[in-house]
């Protein structure tokens, strides 16, 4: 299913799931939008030369994509320009988030195919160790006694960035997750991204603090009209 929406003086937006036929351009997006994330920076700097292992980002962010769409949690925004024909829309995808269903209910709360989480073990060296000590921190942190969405990844375009899009995007799942009463939770890597997050209903929660890296705040969003779920304060812990 996919829904439009638009604002003056803008191109409308249609936001629908992501297609199995452009995971390679999914994870391109998202590979690029990532390189200067401040945790995605840590992760895959090169401890024994300068630069980043950005093809092992790459890799990572291929093994989530493809496995988000797969089990349909991955949703697409793309514009749609007046009088473009139907047929040439579906190529235009602008932003991309995933998000993965989690809580006390997982994995009998979805189907069987689901229940395999992404497979990181190709996954070596430098960045597997920080990827290991991000996914304990963030699973430390992580509020898992409500069942809720949990949203890992969004990224726009940077020719597409700063224009609304990833903000209606994001409206669009929430809105969904308002009508079946269903929380949301994320870990904003920089201030901009917290910002852009309270304005859309979530708070924080604490603080992730990375081994000699950036913080992250865990947020934590309640479905608008719907009583406050009390979620433990994420602990800020790090060597």
């Amino acid at each position: 299913m996919s829904t439009t929406t638009t604002r003056p003086g803008q191109d409308p937006i249609r936001v629908r799931p992501g297609l199995t036929g452009e995971i390679d351009n999914l994870t391109a997006l998202l590979d690029e939008a990532f390189r200067q994330d401040p945790v995605s920076r840590w992760m895959f700097a090169n401890v024994s030369r300068e630069g980043h292992d950005w093809a092992a980002h790459a890799a990572m962010l291929r093994v989530f994509t493809d496995w988000a769409v797969y089990c349909g949690h991955a949703q697409v925004a793309v514009s749609v320009p007046s009088g473009t024909p139907a047929a040439d829309v579906e190529d235009q995808a602008h932003a991309v988030a995933l998000w993965v269903p989690a809580g006390p209910s997982f994995p009998h709360s979805v189907p069987p195919r689901e229940r395999q989480r992404p497979d990181f073990t190709n996954l070596q060296g430098w960045p597997r160790l920080k990827f290991d000590q991000f996914a304990e921190l963030s699973r430390t942190a992580h509020p898992m006694q409500v069942d809720h969405q949990y949203l890992p990844f969004v990224a726009v375009a940077p020719p597409w960035q700063g224009h609304g899009v990833g903000t209606r995007l994001l409206r669009h799942r929430l809105d969904q997750l308002d009508a079946e009463r269903v929380p949301a939770y994320l870990e904003a890597s920089n201030p901009d991204s917290a910002r852009l997050y309270k304005r859309l209903g979530f708070r924080p929660i604490g603080e992730i603090r990375l081994p000699a890296g950036p913080p992250l705040t865990p947020m934590w969003r309640d479905p608008t009209g719907f009583p406050v779920i009390r979620v433990p304060a994420a602990p800020a812990a790090a060597p």
